[in-house]
């Protein structure tokens, strides 16, 4: 006795059977991705029952533990006041080129300070402003900037200040050259002249705003030390009407 089978059934059959000899021939095994962990940094505030910083804990203080089994610690940074302490491994020196390539690697110190990072927006300080940045910057090595601490300097306008990162408080009289000296009565009428128009007024913004953001970027690369952006300037006024209003007084 003959079985025959539907027209259908036997398409379906062939199909079913033609796809089962390809399938081995076009299969290709998935990519595999490795992934694993070497180091994990974590930000530890430990206080005492009273709620008081404890500044002097060692290694053999205290034990990390993940999922249940205790870590080995490869690196203890004490962090106080801004400067670096206890350390079993001494912290990365500050890499060159932050704010311009250096030629020289900065100085190795015991207790190494925090960093500074002063920016100077030449491009909106106006004159009257002049006597306060300066006043503000002999204050700076005196009240703010110590002894192992590190900064630079840099602006964003004509005066073009580069200064890497050093711990010579001598040279912050480089920022003389970007706020100047004082004012005569041409720079003040040449300034005047200069009034920009609010599309300049925001170009001009840009620039300081984008001088900022990288510099602050280049910090990154700094571990476990502090750090300060100062910045420096007069201010931004984006309306339009502003002296309008002011004349129609």
């Amino acid at each position: 006795m003959s079985l025959q089978l539907p027209l259908k059934t036997s398409f379906l059959v062939a199909a079913v059977l033609a796809a089962g000899t390809l399938a081995p021939a076009s299969a290709q095994p998935p990519p595999v991705f490795r992934s694993g962990v070497t180091l994990v940094t974590t930000d530890v505030i430990v206080r005492d029952a009273d709620g008081q910083f404890l500044p002097d804990l060692t290694l053999d203080d205290f034990t990390i533990y993940e999922d249940g089994q205790p870590q080995r610690i490869a690196s203890l940074v004490l962090v106080h006041g801004g400067r670096v302490f206890n350390q079993l491994l001494p912290p990365p020196p500050v890499p060159e080129g932050i704010i311009l390539p250096g030629r020289t690697a900065p100085a190795a110190s015991a207790t190494p300070g925090r960093i500074f990072v002063i920016f100077i927006d030449d491009l909106h300080i106006r004159p009257p402003d002049t006597p306060l940045i300066h006043r503000v910057m002999e204050l700076l090595p005196e009240t703010l900037i110590h002894e192992g601490d590190e900064f630079g300097i840099i602006s964003s306008g004509k005066s073009a200040i580069r200064v890497q990162m050093t711990a010579d408080r001598n040279r912050l009289r480089a920022i003389d050259r970007a706020v100047g000296e004082a004012f005569d009565p041409r720079q003040l009428i040449e300034r005047a002249t200069q009034l920009s128009s609010l599309g300049e007024s925001r170009w001009r913004a840009h620039v300081a705003f984008k001088t900022a953001r990288e510099t602050v970027r280049g910090l990154e690369q700094i571990r476990h030390r502090r750090k300060v952006f100062l910045y420096v300037s007069a201010g931004y006024n984006f309306n339009p009407f502003d002296d309008s209003r002011v004349n129609a007084r």
